[in-house]
């Protein structure tokens, strides 16, 4: 078994049993836990800013718990949600135990610390994580009490469908594009979508998809990676800050500073007024 590169780490599935995985996400629990449920063979992700209670990289310590190797790549180094880019340019920024048995250190390239990986991660047994189903990405329906916009909490942005149509989305996803591709903004046309930054990085990557939406009439925002915990969409709805959004956000008088929760009520409340139209269901 080699090596793989994915956009997301939703984007793995069973046949990436064994594999070295170098995914474009971030290195948080939710996705330490997606890449046990698959049973790989050891997992490269970005570190994506590190953030409110290291976040950003809280899954590497769960797979060292199970002898996998797992590094971050510093969100200064490479654009979070492009492995092609991690790997020509990335740079390690944490490791594991078990990377660091490895010989694997911080400052490390990525395309080296593949190799290293590819070379002398331990294989991974069919059946080793067989009673181990990983932790499903949670996703819940705030129902707006005026009757007016409704609020989609989820932990990743894959969870987005078309039924979010007109809603308030609220993710833990970075703000970047997965594989760097536009087509991957959304699978969905929400009143307002919120990412967290993951820290902005090199290329101003981890606020890309926000520009991207803005060109298709999305309202979007991130929040600080500091103020909400990566991969935990709850916590984005609780304490998450605005650090950055696009214009079709700021025509919905969002601020920079906002906090998540003001900036629903404020949409909610102009909903109720008719001052913000919602297509779902038109």
């Amino acid at each position: 078994m080699g090596s793989v590169m994915l956009g997301s780490i939703t984007d793995l599935t069973s046949k990436s049993f064994d594999q070295i995985v170098l995914a474009g996400s971030h290195c948080g629990l939710a996705t330490g836990q997606f890449a046990l449920s698959c049973n790989v063979r050891a997992l490269v992700c970005s570190d994506a800013g590190i953030g409110l209670d290291q976040a950003g990289i809280s899954g590497l310590q769960l797979l060292n718990g199970h002898k996998i190797p797992a590094v971050s790549v510093s969100h200064m180094s490479a654009r979070i949600g492009d492995p092609h880019d991690m790997l020509r340019r990335g740079r390690i920024s944490h490791v594991n135990g078990a990377a660091a048995e490895l010989g694997i250190k911080p400052g490390h390239a990525v395309s080296t610390t593949v190799r290293t990986l590819t070379d002398t991660a331990p294989r991974r047994k069919e059946g080793q994580l067989k009673n181990h189903h990983g932790k499903d990405f949670t996703r819940r329906l705030l129902t707006d009490p005026n009757g007016g916009i409704d609020v989609v909490i989820m932990d990743s942005a894959s969870l987005i469908g078309s039924s979010d149509d007109g809603c308030i989305v609220v993710t833990g996803s970075h703000g970047s594009l997965p594989d760097n591709n536009k087509e991957r903004a959304l699978k969905a046309r929400p009143i307002l979508a919120v990412f967290n930054d993951a820290g902005v990085g090199i290329d101003k990557a981890g606020i890309s998809r926000i520009r991207a939406l803005n060109a298709i009439g999305v309202a979007a925002v991130c929040v600080d990676a500091d103020s909400a915990r990566i991969g935990d969409g709850s916590s984005t709805y609780e304490t998450g800050v605005i650090s950055h959004l696009n214009e079709e956000a700021k025509a919905l008088f969002l601020e920079v500073g906002m906090s998540v929760r003001t900036a629903i009520e404020l949409i909610q409340k102009g909903s109720s007024a008719g001052e913000v139209h919602s297509p779902h269901g038109a």
